[in-house]
């Protein structure tokens, strides 16, 4: 149980100051309490990233329309001058997850043994009350000299020290310019919202044997206790049975690391959430009804107070990282789910909702900004879960600073690349501090339900096995529909919006109804068609690629299928408008895909112009069947959902660190990156399942946890390097010790330098050469004694490159010297290398 204390020493010198400065503010800056509605989005801004990292509803198709940051319009308040808006505020003194205790008078924070056994920045030690303090009272400093400039009281919404040294206040975009300009101001980052972006996964990267304890080199099975995920998302369906205290399968009583029946946030006693928590699920926060944010009540939000979810979202990412294992009824059979540790416990940070209008999951950067600060302040964080956009701008964007203020503090930070491939140059989170994940198949597809055209003869060979996906959140289909039923198509089956009005009593009388894809949500579609008459809708897609629609509230059973097998159905039906037949049968079944293929929709590199590659590891992210939640905050606590996405496969990334950090507490977070990378299997295809995929599509290559935790090197990276690194201020990311090389300019040269610090206690002998890319490395083989470190020099050939300016890919081998049939490492640790040489 973690028990706060009271900071002595310099804190006590700063009372006073801060007791008048407090005075000073709250006469100055009234309460805010809400947020007005203006949600215009705008096409320029702040930076370039992709979009939509949200469940794509199309297996392997893309997800989203292209690139460009959706910058919604500064939030107005009602009470405030038009033109007004919310901005993030970042000074430039540290915060406290970077302070290195370089002040007079105020010690560096103190780290304390977390109970996995890691070391971690203890927020609550006397050092860090005693900064945090002094930062409070900065703050207080440079907002009255901010109110002086722009001549009125500033608004402030809240204020962070853990993540970011900053405030989250009220400006106009002049008044937002000119504090840019002050001495103490390092950003001023107006309102945007990024947009939201396990059944088979967590066997494929190789999980299984490291909750068993059978994984070489690791008798003990870790799954994932003691470890604590931070899940920035829509919230959490806090009633599933994946979030439970108990585990439904094996009876796991999990273990508060707070203390038994101590909770955080919104949890604690008189909080919003008050009783539902317990002791896997053990805090969480509400960072979009309640402050920063604000949105409950706004136009076109479905959001509720607290942490609950009405999205689905985030419960799916949740019980992806470290969900209970648990068997569901889905798509007519009994199937068993687990997250990837499942062990672990959970802390929800609700920073997103739901957009009515567009049925899209947006996530205010003041919202996701404050959750990284509070995952910081609760002290127990050992890995963040971040499946939402942006990270195009690693060291101007407050979210991504913030992450490596996290990454500081040691929690490790997984993110989503992106739904907007397969493009070049469409991933986001470029920030090296991140792991950034790409999505592929894992072997299992969707579940489809198969529909015949049964009549009358001949019926085209094309039309006697079509697949069709089931709707999600609608009415169940339970039982075959003969061959007898008559199938009837749309008279609109042609236009943009068939079967967004009433049709005709009787149209589809006892029929299948085949509509069109297009304008009106898939609900309205189905409960039309079911008005006339219909006893299953089939929506067929208005693109290439296929269709799950989500159909909350439909009154009837609803399918989508592909355009080309929609239009053979038309075809068909039109040609018999009286007598076609046709049968959809139960249950479904699984349809087979090849694994390690990535989706079409997964984001590729390059990193924009920055020497590095992402993303970094690829993950399951293809019909991941997960918990979710229903549109109320009850009733639907059993309820799964099979979705498509990079947000799916961020939490098998996040999960297999938890693991990793579970088993090796004394791996930085950069270490344990670097160990993940190394072990990954490089052997990913493209989209056309054939094609090997590049490291700009698929990074390291697929997660393999069970390789990495016995990784016999590792590299180490410093936040101070990290920041250094900055190409605006003259750094270069070529040069960060990371587990992959990249240099998109290279010259006459092309050289980087690795450090690798051997885990093996009697050490380890490598013998390193290049594959698919000409170069040496410096010494070509190396001794590295137990806990030392070996400094490698990589040279590329570029003379047998073309100087044109094209990116060339390979990779370095480390092949591992130790020999014998009990050797519990990889045989072979890699490095993905993409260069290119000028012109």
């Amino acid at each position: 149980m973690l028990k706060p204390k009271t900071a002595i020493g310099a804190v006590s010198l700063l009372a006073a100051a801060i007791a008048a400065s407090a005075a000073s503010y709250h006469a100055l800056a009234p309460r805010f309490e809400r947020d007005g509605g203006l949600r215009a989005r705008v096409g320029a801004g702040l930076g370039a990233v992709p979009t939509t990292h949200a469940g794509s509803a199309q297996s392997g198709a893309a997800a989203s329309s292209g690139g460009g940051v959706f910058v919604a319009a500064p939030v107005a308040d009602a009470a405030s001058p038009a033109g007004r808006g919310t901005y993030i505020v970042v000074f430039q003194e540290e915060a406290l997850a970077s302070y290195k205790g370089d002040r007079f008078g105020l010690p560096l924070p103190k780290r304390s043994m977390a109970p996995s056994g890691r070391m971690r920045l203890d927020p609550q030690s006397r050092e860090s009350l005693g900064y945090v303090r002094y930062l409070e009272s900065r703050q207080l400093q440079l907002e009255r000299q901010i109110g002086g400039m722009i001549r009125r009281p500033l608004q402030v919404r809240r204020r962070m020290q853990h993540a970011l040294n900053g405030i989250i206040t009220d400006l106009n975009p002049r008044e937002a310019e000119r504090i840019r300009a002050i001495r103490g101001v390092r950003l001023v980052e107006e309102y945007r919202e990024y947009e939201l972006l396990t059944d088979t996964g967590p066997a494929l990267i190789g999980a299984p044997s490291v909750w068993n304890g059978t994984s070489p080199g690791t008798p003990i099975a870790y799954q994932g206790e003691g470890i604590v995920f931070g899940i920035i998302d829509t919230g959490i369906n806090f009633g599933s049975p994946s979030f439970a205290a108990v585990d439904p399968i094996d009876g796991y009583t999990h273990v508060n690391p707070l203390g038994s029946g101590v909770f955080l946030g919104t949890c604690v006693s008189g909080g919003v959430d008050q009783g539902r928590c317990n002791n896997k699920l053990i805090g969480g926060y509400d960072f979009v009804c309640g402050s920063p944010s604000n949105q409950c009540g706004q136009a076109n939000v479905r959001e509720e107070p607290g942490f609950g979810d009405t999205n689905g979202h985030g419960s799916h990412t949740a019980s992806t990282a470290a969900g209970n294992r648990r068997d569901v009824a889905y798509a007519g059979g009994t199937r068993r789910i687990s997250g990837v540790a499942p062990r672990g416990s959970i802390i929800a940070y609700d920073a997103c909702y739901t957009n009515t209008s567009t049925g899209t999951g947006s996530c205010p950067s003041v919202s996701t900004a404050a959750s990284v600060n509070q995952a910081i302040a609760d002290g127990v964080v050992d890995v963040i879960n971040y499946s939402i956009g942006g990270g195009s701008s690693p060291w101007t964007e407050a979210t991504s600073l913030a992450f490596l203020n996290a990454v500081n503090a040691g929690i490790y930070v997984a993110t989503a690349a992106g739904n907007s491939g397969p493009g070049a140059g469409t991933t986001g989170h470029h920030s090296p501090w991140v792991g950034t994940t790409a999505a592929a198949q894992h072997g299992r597809g969707g579940f489809v339900h198969l529909m015949q055209a049964t009549g009358p003869a001949p019926v085209p060979p094309a039309l006697s096995a079509i697949t069709l996906n089931e709707g999600s959140g609608g009415i169940p289909f339970t039982a075959t529909l003969p061959g007898a039923t008559p199938l009837k198509i749309s008279p609109g089956i042609d236009t943009t919006t068939d079967g967004c009005s009433s049709f005709t009593p009787g149209t589809f009388a006892g029929a299948i109804a085949l509509i069109r894809r297009g304008t009106c949500t898939f609900t309205v579609k189905g409960n039309n068609a079911a008005a006339a008459g219909a006893v299953a809708v089939v929506i067929a897609n208005n693109a290439a690629g296929s269709l799950l629609p989500s159909v909350p509230g439909a009154t009837v059973s609803v399918f989508g299928a592909t355009q080309a097998d929609g239009d053979a159905l038309r075809n068909f039906g039109n040609a018999n408008p009286t007598n076609a037949t046709a049968q959809i049968t139960f249950p479904s079944v699984g349809m087979p895909n090849t694994a390690d293929a990535l989706g079409s929709f997964s984001s590729r590199g390059p990193a924009g112009a920055l020497n590095l590659i992402k993303p970094d590891l690829t993950a399951p992210g293809v019909s991941i069947l997960a918990a979710s939640s229903g549109t109320t905050l009850t009733g639907s606590e059993s309820i799964v959902a099979v979705l498509n996405g990079t947000s799916m496969a961020s939490p098998h990334q996040a999960g297999a660190a938890g693991l990793v950090r579970q088993a090796r507490p004394t791996w930085t977070v950069s270490e344990i990156k670097s160990a993940l990378m190394m072990t990954a299997t490089p052997q990913v295809f493209t989209e056309d399942q054939v094609t090997l995929a590049n490291p700009f599509a698929r990074g390291s290559g697929r997660v393999r946890v069970d390789r990495a935790i016995n990784a016999g090197l590792v590299l180490d990276e410093t936040t101070a390097n990290y920041q250094a690194s900055n190409p605006d201020t003259g750094g270069n990311p070529a040069n960060l010790n990371l587990a992959s090389l990249a240099n998109g300019l290279c010259g006459s040269t092309c050289q980087f330098t690795r450090v690798f610090r051997s885990t093996r206690p009697g050490g380890s002998a490598w013998r390193i050469q290049f594959n698919g890319i000409p170069g040496t490395a410096s010494p070509a083989m190396i001794w590295v004694p137990p806990g030392t470190t070996k400094t490698v020099t990589f040279t590329i050939d570029i003379s047998q490159l073309p100087n044109n300016g094209t990116w060339n890919f390979g990779e370095v081998e480390m092949i591992n010297l130790r020999t014998g049939a009990q050797i519990d490492e990889p045989s072979t640790l890699r490095l993905p290398v993409a260069v290119s040489v000028s012109p």
